[in-house]
């Protein structure tokens, strides 16, 4: 089962993206997925979509948040997992991303329209 994570934090993106992305996963993809959404506020959300709450604790903001999907108490579905952020658009069937085999790693698709060296200055 591929489990399919979403991070929306705070009020810059509202629920109507990450149920986009859900719609857009359910044309785009043929394999056996879950879809989930790590969030403080659920509300708005498609109802087949999983919501997992920030712990209580959470001192994290803006796009740190997703640094909980790394935390095995937060994210707690055994299995491949598939990050996508909210602003990005599925254009076709993304099974060959689903299928692909990174044996227990880390793997990250590189887009062809962000400036890398750009996103670096500003992530300092």
């Amino acid at each position: 089962m591929m489990h399919i994570y979403t991070v929306k934090w705070g009020d810059k993106y509202g629920p109507e993206y990450v149920n986009r992305i859900y719609k857009l996963c359910c044309q785009h993809v043929t394999r056996n997925f879950e879809f989930h959404c790590l969030t403080e506020d659920p509300s708005g959300l498609h109802f087949d979509i999983n919501d997992i709450p920030f712990p209580e604790w959470n001192y994290y903001e803006k796009w740190w948040n997703k640094m909980h999907l790394f935390d095995r108490e937060v994210v707690t579905q055994s299995g491949e997992k598939l990050f996508l952020d909210l602003d990005i658009d599925i254009q076709r069937n993304i099974n060959d991303v689903l299928d692909f085999l990174p044996e227990d790693s880390l793997c990250f698709l590189r887009t062809h329209w962000h400036d890398i060296d750009k996103m670096r200055e500003e992530t300092k």
